[in-house]
């Protein structure tokens, strides 16, 4: 038979799982010792970290089993249990890292160098742990005493390897793995279990980075206060106070701005109050009404320069507000409702509701408060009113459809059947000739039909008198008559002169402004047509000649809306605010004024 070698260990037993001829080569009490610790008890693991069950240390040499020596000098333990196997190779692989941290410290005091090979240093833990860790209950206590009596066992097998070791190379279960020099010998044994730590070190890894404490939740105060709430509960929510009731007071301020000496018109005052983008605007010599986005009308008094009231409770963004001076009324349109407001009540009150479906309301109509209600089933949309000057008659635009409503009694009486494809957006109309009116409707299919609405032939369908030709280039926004003569505004950024007495196209402005024409209005005598568009440009035009007198930037945002009285220009935009202006004469040259352009 052979000698054995040094990797081989021989055992006086023998016996299956010991090598071929009583010989164990290292290989061999790898698989062996795999192959026990599968058929391991939760029982017997528990005493694989370094003490055995009666409790004393497997490094007291009175305490250890019985063991026989080998041809490599180490023993080998005849007790073939699973948890003596396993300290035995913990022992011998704790004598092997002490001999070489012992031989690199005897190097460095000679002045020789030692190359070596970085690798990752691992717990000194049993692999029996790592592979029932899952299914054994074993106690943090239990581990942390496992480690701690692996370390006193190293420092105790060679004391002066401590003053060696280089403190990057301390482990701890709970960190993470530093890096140290390889050992010189027991490199197979080494690999195996440095492969298995490893492994567990990544699993370990990955734990505590999945361990990481979320994001806290915000504070009650934060949720009851954040703006930044669900779309869906601020369209649907019927309780809460909302941005939309807290109305402001508005005033009317001197304009502290700078004007341009070039400018034909002279900025005033400034009337501000409303929270979003005003809309439209109506005004008689001593009364102004503003309509906005924020469901809101005001009602300014021009003598002193205030407020007088706020009409609340509108559905959606009042879109236009009209006011008949002979009966005190006030008419505002907000969604598919048009609300009648007896000024002459303190405060103002709504007494009557028309529905564009032609049904008339006692009263207001229930709507949230707090949210923008949806469109009532049967119902559009009303983008535009306008009130006879000589009859008791208003007209109303919600789709393709204009209505004719009796004031005196509040009902629909008729309607003008123009054969408009496409929603109406504004309305002209001019009571100039007794007992008759001349009703103008721009739709957006870019058309404009006239129609005579006689005092003794207002109900039932009414034809159209005239289709103007040729038409704009896209959908009508605004429309202002005076006499015979008519003018349109187009999202195509035209104006059209037309003379509705013959149906025909007399002028067309062409790139009239650079954005749609929001706004068109003459002023009382009718010599002069002001135009307003996206933009923020304010423009005067000749009547007869068509021709620019004078232009301004008013405002920084859309021009909604122009209207007039006898001194006074109010200009509605999206900036929240109304310019108040008038025409400037030789009167105004001051050296105070400088340009601002």
């Amino acid at each position: 038979s052979r000698s054995p070698s040094p990797s081989e260990q021989r055992s006086p037993m023998g016996g299956p799982g010991l090598g071929i001829g009583g010989y164990c080569s290292s290989d061999s009490i790898v698989r062996r010792d795999k192959a026990r610790c599968r058929q391991a008890t939760p029982q017997d693991l528990l005493f694989t970290n370094g003490s055995d069950r009666s409790g004393a240390t497997s490094d007291d040499p009175s305490s250890r089993p019985s063991s026989h020596p080998t041809s490599a000098g180490n023993t080998v333990n005849t007790n073939l249990g699973p948890s003596s196997l396993l300290l035995d190779h913990q022992h011998q692989l704790q004598q092997q890292l002490a001999r070489h941290q012992q031989s690199l410290g005897s190097s460095g005091s000679t002045g020789t160098t030692t190359t070596t090979t970085e690798y990752q240093q691992v717990a000194i833990i049993p692999s029996a742990f790592h592979m029932y860790s899952s299914a054994s209950n074993l106690s943090a206590s239990g581990i942390a005493a496992g480690y701690a009596a692996g370390s006193s066992t190293n420092n105790s097998s060679n004391p002066s390897a401590t003053s060696t070791i280089d403190p990057r190379m301390t482990t701890s279960l709970e960190g993470g793995l530093g890096r140290g020099p390889a050992p010189e010998d027991g490199g197979q044994y080494l690999s195996s279990i440095r492969g298995m730590h490893r492994s567990a070190g990544a699993g370990q890894s990955k734990e505590s980075t999945s361990d990481v404490t979320p994001p806290a939740s915000p504070s009650s105060y934060r949720r009851a206060t954040s703006r930044e709430d669900n779309v869906f509960n601020r369209l649907t929510s019927t309780t809460g106070v909302t941005r939309h009731n807290r109305h402001h007071t508005g005033v009317i301020n001197p304009y502290q701005g700078r004007i341009s000496q070039r400018s034909v018109l002279a900025c005033t005052h400034v009337a501000q109050g409303h929270t979003k983008a005003v809309l439209s605007v109506c005004a008689t010599e001593d009364k102004l009404f503003s309509a906005s986005k924020d469901r809101t009308v005001k009602v300014w008094d021009l003598v002193r320069g205030q407020e007088i009231e706020t009409l609340t409770g509108h559905p959606n963004n009042v879109n236009c507000v009209k006011y008949c001076e002979a009966s005190q009324t006030c008419y505002t349109v907000s969604s598919s409702y048009i609300k009648v407001w007896d000024l002459r009540e303190d405060p103002s009150k709504c007494t009557r509701t028309l529905s564009s479906s032609g049904l008339t309301t006692n009263g207001p109509v229930a709507v949230s408060a707090h949210s923008r209600s949806l469109m009532p089933p049967g119902e559009t949309q009303v983008n535009d009113i306008a009130i006879s000057n000589s009859s008791n008659i208003l007209y109303s635009a919600a789709s393709n459809i204009v209505r004719v409503w009796d004031l005196r009694m509040h009902m629909s009486v008729g309607k003008l059947s123009g054969g408009h494809q496409a929603a109406v957006m504004c309305l002209a109309v001019n009571s100039s000739t007794p007992g008759t009116d001349v009703v103008a409707t721009g739709s957006k299919d870019h058309s404009i039909k006239v129609f005579d609405v006689a005092e003794n032939s207002k109900t039932g369908l009414i034809s159209s008198r005239l289709n103007l030709d040729p038409p704009h280039y896209d959908g009508i926004q605004s429309l202002a008559m005076f006499g015979n003569t008519l003018f349109s505004g187009s999202r195509d950024m035209c104006i059209k002169k037309w003379d509705i007495r013959r149906g025909e196209l007399v002028m067309n402005l062409n790139a009239a402004h650079r954005d749609w024409v929001c706004a068109l209005c003459f002023n009382p005598g009718g010599q002069i047509l002001l135009s307003g568009c996206r933009g923020g440009v304010v423009k005067m035009w000749s009547t007869e000649s068509c021709q620019v007198v004078g232009e301004l930037r008013a405002h920084a945002s859309t021009i909604n809306a122009i209207t007039t009285n006898s001194t006074c220009i109010f200009t509605a935009s999206n900036d929240c605010s109304i310019g108040m202006w008038r025409v400037r004469t030789s009167y105004d040259v001051s050296p105070e004024l400088s340009d601002a352009s």
